[in-house]
């Protein structure tokens, strides 16, 4: 519980820090967060059918880079990460928002995550940001300062009620010392499945947000949490009523609760027997999803690998190449304090399995699009 507590307080962190940092970042850069194209290479382009060779060391100007360890460095985007130290720099004020979209096209399409390790699975529209990771799942809105984090509890231990896990989420989230006003109760179903829902307003520091909570538990030994939660910089809460409460219920709406049954192999991890999967552009990961939903998919990928001790690992988009026909985007990661290239192919799709020498949080929230 300790550890849930430990990971549900740093989430909260980031999500009241991210919205203020979308917003931040924008302005700073004078960009529409829908303009602009895909960005490419963080580093020099290789050339067609030219495998793109590392560099001799680690560059240390992180913009365009996307990093998911704990601390360090802000990433390229304001796209919902696992970077806690680096919320707080002034670094974010650099970056750039890169999309696959035109200024002022409107992406009509989905983007679809199976989070075994959270006993869930979500369906969003491409106006989502997200980072899924073990149990949680972030999500950030590209044209508002909202936010809202998915958990879910798969544990072998019977947990409390339901009329008693609004409390216990909030205490993990936001602390003892904050102050939580929580507004009538209201019967909910999610997915079939008969829980709770209330709205609230937080008071942590000098912030306050408002949001909206729903929780249910499909069994006496799983919960599945939504949080919503609007932009702290706005305490009157006009924001989270005008774009949050929107946003939220969308993602609401999206959410699937999964079976038992699917849950079973929910930690093991799969590996490759092929040393070269994932090594070589002639065996890429093939993560589907194409130009629009690809670039997640590979993130939703990246992200869940592991090194062999369980440490969750960083990464970085070297560039994309012409190779057999096909698209393949190169990926620098850090294992063992050595750099590997790992190809992936966001064209087209294949069972997902881990690259030899590498190990994963669980099974990956990708199935074929």
């Amino acid at each position: 519980m300790q550890r849930t507590k430990t990971t549900l307080a740093k989430a909260i962190l980031l999500l009241l820090m991210l919205s203020m940092i979308f917003v931040a970042c924008d302005k700073q850069n004078g960009v529409d967060p829908t303009d602009g194209t895909e960005q490419q290479a963080t580093l020099s382009e290789p050339l067609a059918n030219e495998t793109p060779e590392p560099e001799a060391t680690a560059t240390r100007d992180m913009r365009g880079v996307t990093q998911v360890v704990l601390g360090g460095d802000l990433p390229d985007d304001p796209v919902p990460t696992w970077t806690q130290s680096a919320i707080l720099t002034q670094e974010a004020l650099a970056n750039q928002t890169p999309t696959a979209t035109l200024p002022g096209t409107v992406v009509v399409g989905e983007q679809h995550y199976v989070v075994y390790q959270g006993g869930y699975a979500v369906t969003l529209d491409l106006d989502a940001h997200v980072s899924v990771r073990g149990n949680l799942s972030l999500i950030g809105s590209r044209t508002h300062p909202v936010n809202t984090l998915i958990m879910g509890n798969v544990s072998k231990y019977e947990i409390i009620s339901v009329d008693e896990l609004p409390q216990q989420v909030f205490d993990s989230l936001f602390g003892s010392e904050a102050q939580v006003s929580q507004e009538e109760v209201e019967e909910f179903e999610l997915d079939g499945v008969q829980g709770i829902a209330l709205n609230y307003i937080a008071r942590i520091n000098q912030m306050i947000a408002k949001g909206r909570l729903v929780v249910v538990k499909p069994t006496e030994k799983r919960y599945v949490a939504i949080i919503g939660m609007g932009d702290p910089a706005d305490p009157s809460g006009d924001q989270w009523i005008a774009d949050g409460v929107e946003f939220f219920d969308a993602i609401v709406n999206g959410v699937e609760i999964l079976d038992d049954d699917l849950l079973v192999d929910n930690t093991v991890c799969p590996m490759a027997t092929d040393e070269s999967y994932g090594f070589s552009p002639d065996n890429p990961i093939r993560v589907g999803g194409d130009a629009i939903g690809g670039p997640a998919r590979a993130r939703a990928y990246l992200d869940n690998l592991q090194d062999s001790k369980g440490n969750w690992l960083a990464y970085e988009r070297k560039g994309s190449m012409e190779h057999g026909g096909a698209i393949v985007d190169a990926y620098v990661v850090i294992l063992g304090g050595v750099e590997r290239l790992i190809y992936i192919n966001q064209y087209d799709y294949a069972e997902l399995l881990t690259p030899v020498g590498f190990s994963c949080g669980g099974a990956y929230p990708l199935v074929a699009p």
